[in-house]
């Protein structure tokens, strides 16, 4: 019976043995596939880390230009029938930006404008495209003055994808500054003011995304200097956020930008502007493409539009005998 009993022991602590170690060579299996998993992810975030900054290098080689590039060119190879409305005269440039909301972002294009445009709405209200010649005014005609679509400017010249879908797909962000109102006052003095005010209302959320992402920082050493600029600078944000823009001068924001060790920001919009962005029309002239010989001479004028004149050998002066600057048929032939 004790001969059995010890059998039966023995098989039981065997059988636990070897399911003991199943489930050990289990765990071990199982511990081993994540670590591959968790390898093969690491190598696929790294990889595809890798390939998202080619793609961002190659669009920032892209548009590394600064005030570089003919306009016109430039318009041609993206709308060869917008290219031929550019004027000289108006001074455009073509700006470029890398926008979207996925990823890889998309070349979006803008045309700006650096001389003064004739502007119906700045001199009148009323459509004068549509109104016929020597129409009396509604005044005249029923009293009542209708108001409506009065000094509402529509620029349709917002930023345009570089890349046209040929299925007439609609952009978001196109849809959104299209859609974008812009104010116009009539008079010019309230533009001027507008402009100003959208000027200090830039640098003061400029200064505030400083300050809460705890860069704006002040440049003295000096304890004292450090809480002085730090208090001044709440004091500006907690003004502008209870009582408007209206209530803070745009000397005091310049001040406190002064004392700090950000960015400047007349520079940084002054480089912003200049990035990615093609000459002025102005600067390129027409000119044709072909030699203009002189009648009886042997120079003629080079290519680049300056009238630049070919060198004259010495054989070709002393065959002619006088000097280069000598252009009548007797010229050709050597003097007694």
């Amino acid at each position: 019976m004790s001969k059995q009993s010890s059998l039966l022991s023995g098989w039981i602590n065997n059988s636990m043995s070897a399911r003991h170690h199943g489930e050990a060579s289990e765990t071990l299996k199982k511990v081993e596939k994540e670590k591959q998993d968790e390898a093969a992810r690491l190598i696929q975030r790294t990889w595809k880390r890798f390939l998202d900054i080619c793609v961002f290098q190659h669009f920032k080689n892209l548009l590394k230009m600064r005030k570089e590039g003919d306009p016109r060119l430039l318009m041609k190879s993206i709308d060869p029938k917008e290219a031929e409305l550019l004027d000289a005269a108006a001074g455009i440039n073509i700006r470029f930006r890398l926008g979207g909301v996925k990823y890889p972002p998309n070349i979006y294009y803008k045309i700006f404008t650096q001389r003064p445009i004739v502007d119906m709405c700045a001199n009148s209200p009323r459509d004068y495209t549509k109104c016929p010649a020597r129409q009396s005014a509604p005044r005249k005609r029923n009293g009542n003055l209708v108001e409506d679509g009065w000094y509402q400017r529509t620029e349709n010249n917002g930023w345009r994808p570089l890349s046209i879908r040929f299925w007439r797909f609609t952009d978001p962000f196109t849809l959104a500054d299209s859609e974008r109102k812009v104010n116009f006052h009539f008079s010019k003095l309230k533009r001027i003011e507008e402009v100003e005010k959208n000027r200090k209302l830039k640098k003061l959320k400029w200064m505030t995304h400083m300050y809460y992402a705890g860069s704006l920082k002040a440049k003295e050493v000096d304890s004292e200097t450090k809480i002085l600029v730090q208090k001044a600078t709440e004091g500006i944000i907690k003004s502008a956020e209870e009582e408007g823009v209206e209530n803070v001068m745009e000397w005091e924001v310049d001040e406190i930008l002064k004392w700090t060790n950000t960015l400047n920001f007349e520079e940084y919009i002054a480089y912003w502007k200049k990035l990615s962005t093609s000459s002025s029309s102005a600067r390129f002239e027409d000119f044709r493409l072909q030699a203009i010989v002189k009648p009886y001479e042997f120079t003629e004028t080079s290519l680049d539009g300056k009238a630049k004149l070919k060198l004259i050998t010495s054989q070709e002066q002393n065959f002619r005998g006088t000097p280069a600057s000598a252009g009548t048929p007797a010229d050709f032939f050597p003097r007694p």
